[in-house]
């Protein structure tokens, strides 16, 4: 997709591209416990509306999507 958008001189890059691609079917989980463990770290904000902030960041910074978020 990026060499077929660069051949064509597309201005926008394409939605799907390899790193894309990679990072969906990747599946990276990542532990606090260390830093629980050294730090005293609590999280602060419940992972589904962690989730849902994130997503609604993604969305208003171009990221993802249509940037009108409800």
């Amino acid at each position: 997709m990026e060499l077929f958008s660069t051949i064509i001189s597309k201005k926008e890059p394409p939605l799907l591209t390899r790193a894309r691609v990679y990072m969906m079917y990747d599946n990276i989980e990542f532990s606090a416990d260390r830093a629980k463990e050294l730090l005293g770290f609590e999280p602060e904000t419940p992972l589904p509306i962690a989730i849902e902030k994130t997503v609604t960041w993604y969305k208003l910074n171009g990221y993802l999507g249509n940037p009108e978020v409800k």
